[in-house]
């Protein structure tokens, strides 16, 4: 099998792109979504030490 490294290296650019984009979805959603479930006084509703011990 033959690898050509021009595509090789665009596919593993773009697979790494794609990678971070996900993280940092994941991220912005999960801290949008804390954002909704603020108690309204600013406070956090889940105990001191999170929900898993």
């Amino acid at each position: 099998m033959v690898y050509h490294p021009q595509p090789l290296v665009l596919t593993l650019l773009l697979a790494t792109i794609a990678g971070v984009l996900s993280v940092v979805g994941t991220a912005r959603l999960r801290r949008a979504r804390a954002g909704l479930n603020a108690h309204p006084d600013g406070l956090n509703q889940r105990p001191p030490g999170g929900w898993c011990h």
